[in-house]
Order: structure tokens, then C-alpha cells, then sequence
């Protein structure tokens, strides 16, 4: 395993950690600014934009990543800095064509999922706060549409630094690229409605046009660090071995033959979301909820639970990046060995981080949602059921990204894209099976069900390519397991006994919260550690 790995790994850890905290923290203000219906409506411009987002950079940063170790791990450095150039110019078009299909593609997409619904309504009432937001939902999509043409061209220079091993760029771009949207959300929207006295409308505009804002922030960052890495990659580009003459489009096929299948397999979420989204009202409508009941539903589902679980799947998001590279290139090397202990590591990894704290969301959901997205008694109950059973999402996303980036780094992408179709095609038979009887938990249910389809084909693939044994990762994985069964017994009875106490419901969610989330991580940690020792002393006295 190289270091170069664990390095990378833990700076996007790090990183990606604090973005994800930093996209939970501002939601509570932000939320308090402008209301449930300002929430649920960037909820809605951000579920087609991430769709777009993807599609746009065509699976670039992976792709250039893995692209460029391959090169330079065979001394043509001249072949990946020449591609990169021309893949620029490719990245500035293609955001601009996204753009406009975004743009021009919003009012098609906002009229279908309002109105498959309307047929299914008889109350004019009920008709009318259904479509009411229509002309809002359109024009919150294009504001946010524009981002697409600064976006794109940014993933090019992400995924050549990471083909470097150099994660600091990615890391610091990111981060600032978040803490510069948040900063011009909350300011701009507190400006808007507090002291200008304008509608939560505009400062919804604000927060969306904010994408485009932080880009350029984050692209202004990058070519700081492009600026600075420069005189290093023309070293490099002296020490480049000779090789036979390669026709830029062979070059340039080759880096869409690499991103393609990373861009297809990069939108499960957002193809997941928008499958949920082009049907949300019209399944909850027969499921007889109300329509003033599932507007409130889109944000807790679309913005609130899906902002929550990405704080443990960011760790699972940052192990996978620089895994791609790192596969890529032991399999250069015909290391098979090693790419066999590269994965187990990885999945490993995942796990230790993503099960406990998915266990530590589900058992503290009420108190979480109290905390994080205080709203009526009835919506904060409805929050916590929802964040209860949608926590454990967050395994299998996690799971679903390291297998992704595995399969990439084998080479094997183009049979997760078969299944990834396989599971679109689960997906929307089992929200019409499940959301008429679950309701909002269908959905949940629907996509656990997709996700576990792919994961699960997937593995059959690695298992029949490489050394990778799933025995062996569930024996390595024993210390967790139990740990995490220590933990979840711990958490419920220091619940138990709280619950005898006398506090208001915002300082009692806080107080468990901290007290629960203190005391299992220590349980956890140290079972953990103690448990590894007595396996590690175990194995030792069967081998000899």
C-alpha cells in the first residue's frame, strides 16, 4: 500500500469532512431565513443541477486522473500534458452546452413533475399549492444553470493534480469553494429579508446564483496552485521518454473512453433523486399525504437528509479518489497483490468510519433533526422518522462510491454501467411498488433496494478479476462489527436514562446528542482497538 494512498486519502478526508459540516452548519440559518418553502425550493433547483453538474464533466476528474498516472507512470509526460490542453478547451464547450440544455430544459422538467400530479387531485385548493411554485422552481434552476460554465473546466485541473497524487489543490479548492458559497448564502440571504425586507424568492435566487460565485473562487484557487506546480510539471516535461508519435484524437478518445464511465456511474445519486423527483408528488398523492405534507417532505428528503449522511460518505468520497490512481497504476505495474490488499484496505477503511456513524444518525435521529432543523412539533417528529430509516442510506452510498472507484481502477467500468442501468430500471419499479403503501420511507426502501443490486453484482465482478476475498474482508471487519453492536447497545441505554430527565426539547436533543455521540465514540474506539489486539493475539496462536 502506498503511502502516497493513505496521504491523499486522509487530506480529502479532511477536506471533504469540513465541506460536508460546513453544508449541514448553514442549513440551520439558512432555513430559519427563509422557511420551509424557501428551503424546498433550492431543493429542487439543486436536485436537477447535480444531475447536469455530472453530466457536464463527463466523469473528467477520475478520468483525466486515471489518464495521467497511466502516462507518467510510463515516463510520457509529454502525451498527458499535451491532452490536457486540448481537454481543457473540450471542458470550457461542453459547460457552456450544459448550460443552455439546463436553462432551456427547466420549464419542461418543472411542468412534468407538477402536473402528473394535478390529475390525481380533485380539491382546487390542493391543485393550486401544488403548482403555485412552478414559475419560482423554473427560474431557481436557471440562476443555478449558469454555474455550469465555470464548474467543468475546474474538474480538468482537479483530475490532473490527483493524477499527480497532489490532493491539496482538489482539497483547499474545495473547501473554499464552500465556504465561500455558505458565506454568500447566509449574508446575502439575511441582507435580503431581514434588512432589505424582499421575499424569501430572492434570497433563494441568491443562494442558487452563489454556485456560480464559489466556482469562481475555487477556479481562482486552482490556478493559484497551477501557477505554483507549473515549473515542476515542465521538469517533468524534460525527462519525458521517447515513444511512438500520438494523434490528439486517439489521445482525446482515449481520456472520453477513461470519463465516460465514470460520468455514468457518478450520477446514480443524482439519476436516483430525479427519478425520485419526477414522480415524488404524483406516488405520495396516491398514497393519500397531503400536498402541503409533501412539499415539506421534498426538503427534508431531498436537501435535510441527503446533506446529513454525506458527512460519513465523505469519508468513503475521499478514499475513492485517490484510490482510482493508485489502482491504475499497480495495475501498470501487473501488481495484482497488492491491488487485492489496496481494496481490502479500502473497503475497510469505509466501513470502520461509515457504520457507526450511519448507527450513531439512526439511533439519534429525532434528537438530530430537533437540533439541526427545529420546525413544528408535527414536522420534527416526521423529520426524525424520516432520518431514522434514510440514515442508513448512508452505508450504502458509501459502499456503492469505494466499489465504484474500484471498478474503475480495474478496469471493469463498463460492467458497472450495465448494472447501473439494471438498478435504475429496480429503482423505478419499486417506488411504484413501495411509495403507495411506505410513503416517503418507499422511496428510502426503493433506493437501498437499487444500491444493494449494484453493490452486490458488482463484487461478483471484483471477486472473479482479482485476489480481493469477500471472507477475508468480513474477518478483518469482526472488531468493527462487534464494536459497533457494543456501541448501539451503549447509546440506547444512556437514552433510556436520560430520558428521565426534565429539559426542554432543543437542550435535550443537544444533551443527548453530545453525551450519546461522546460516549459511543469512545466505546466504539476502544472495543475497536482492544478487539483487533485479541484477534491479531488469536491469529497468532492458530499460526503457530
Amino acid at each position: 500500500m502506498s503511502q502516497n494512498f493513505i496521504k491523499g486519502a486522509m487530506i480529502l478526508s479532511l477536506s471533504l469532512f469540513l465541506t460536508k459540516i460546513l453544508g449541514i452548519v448553514y442549513t440551520i440559518p439558512f432555513k430559519a431565513l427563509v422557511g420551509e418553502q424557501g428551503q424546498t425550493l433550492y431543493g429542487y433547483a439543486y436536485t436537477l443541477y447535480s444531475l447536469f453538474i455530472s453530466l457536464s464533466t463527463l466523469g473528467i476528474p477520475v478520468g483525466m486522473a486515471k489518464f495521467v498516472s497511466k502516462y507518467q507512470a510510463s515516463g510520457e509526460y509529454d502525451t498527458a500534458r499535451k491532452t490536457f490542453r486540448y481537454c481543457v478547451l473540450a471542458m470550457i464547450v461542453l459547460g457552456f452546452i450544459g448550460f443552455l440544455m439546463m436553462y432551456f430544459f427547466a420549464p419542461i422538467y418543472v411542468n412534468y413533475i407538477l402536473t402528473n400530479a394535478t390529475s390525481l387531485l380533485n380539491d382546487p385548493n390542493e391543485i393550486k399549492a401544488l403548482v403555485q411554485d412552478g414559475p419560482d422552481i423554473v427560474h431557481m434552476i436557471q440562476v443555478c444553470s449558469i454555474a455550469l460554465t465555470v464548474i467543468p473546466v475546474m474538474s480538468i485541473f482537479r483530475g490532473f493534480f490527483q493524477g499527480n497524487r497532489n490532493m491539496i489543490p482538489t482539497s483547499i479548492s474545495q473547501l473554499l469553494e464552500q465556504v465561500v458559497r455558505v458565506m454568500i448564502i447566509l449574508i446575502g440571504s439575511f441582507w435580503i429579508i431581514k434588512i432589505k425586507n424582499r421575499s424569501y424568492q430572492e434570497a433563494v435566487s441568491l443562494s442558487v446564483f452563489a454556485a456560480f460565485l464559489s466556482g469562481m473562487a475555487s477556479f481562482a484557487c486552482l490556478m493559484y496552485y497551477w501557477q505554483k506546480e507549473l515549473p515542476k510539471y515542465n521538469e517533468l516535461l524534460l525527462q519525458s521518454v521517447p515513444h511512438p508519435k500520438r494523434k490528439l484524437n486517439t489521445l482525446v478518445s482515449e481520456v472520453i473512453y477513461c470519463s465516460v464511465p465514470f460520468a455514468f456511474l457518478g450520477l446514480a445519486t443524482s439519476l436516483y433523486q430525479n427519478v425520485d423527483t419526477l414522480h415524488f408528488h404524483q406516488l405520495l398523492t396516491k398514497s393519500g399525504m397531503a400536498v402541503t405534507t409533501q412539499k415539506s417532505y421534498y426538503g427534508m428528503y431531498m436537501t435535510e437528509l441527503a446533506k446529513l449522511i454525506m458527512i460519513p460518505v465523505s469519508f468513503a468520497l475521499a478514499f475513492g479518489q485517490p484510490l482510482v490512481p493508485e489502482l491504475t497504476n499497480y495495475y501498470q505495474q501487473n501488481k495484482h497483490q497488492t491491488v487485492g490488499k489496496t481494496i481490502q484496505l479500502a473497503l475497510r477503511l469505509t466501513l470502520f468510519i461509515t457504520l457507526p456513524a450511519v448507527i450513531g444518525i439512526s439511533l439519534l435521529s429525532h434528537s438530530v433533526y430537533l437540533l439541526l432543523y427545529p420546525s413544528t412539533q408535527e414536522l420534527n417528529i416526521l423529520g426524525g422518522q424520516l432520518f431514522q430509516v434514510g440514515a442508513w442510506l448512508g452505508i450504502l452510498y458509501a459502499l456503492y462510491s469505494i466499489v465504484c472507484s474500484i471498478l474503475q481502477g480495474m478496469n471493469l467500468q463498463k460492467k458497472g454501467i450495465i448494472y447501473l442501468f439494471i438498478s435504475i430500471l429496480i429503482k423505478f419499479i419499486f417506488n411504484q411498488l413501495l411509495v403507495p403503501f411506505f410513503g416517503i420511507n418507499g422511496f428510502i426502501y426503493s433506493t437501498m433496494i437499487a444500491y444493494g443490486t449494484w453493490i452486490y453484482l458488482s463484487y461478483l465482478q471484483i471477486k472473479k478479476h482479482s485476489t480481493f476475498k469477500l471472507k477475508n474482508l468480513m474477518i478483518n471487519s469482526i472488531p468493527i462489527l462487534l464494536s459497533c453492536l457494543l456501541m448501539s447497545i451503549s447509546v440506547i441505554l444512556i437514552k433510556y436514562k436520560l430520558a428521565s430527565f426534565a429539559l426542554s426539547d432543543r437542550l435535550y436533543a443537544f444533551t443527548e446528542i453530545a453525551i450519546c455521540g461522546i460516549l459511543g465514540a469512545l466505546i466504539y474506539f476502544i472495543s475497536n482497538y482492544l478487539l483487533t489486539l485479541i484477534i491479531k493475539k488469536i491469529k497468532k496462536g492458530i499460526l503457530r
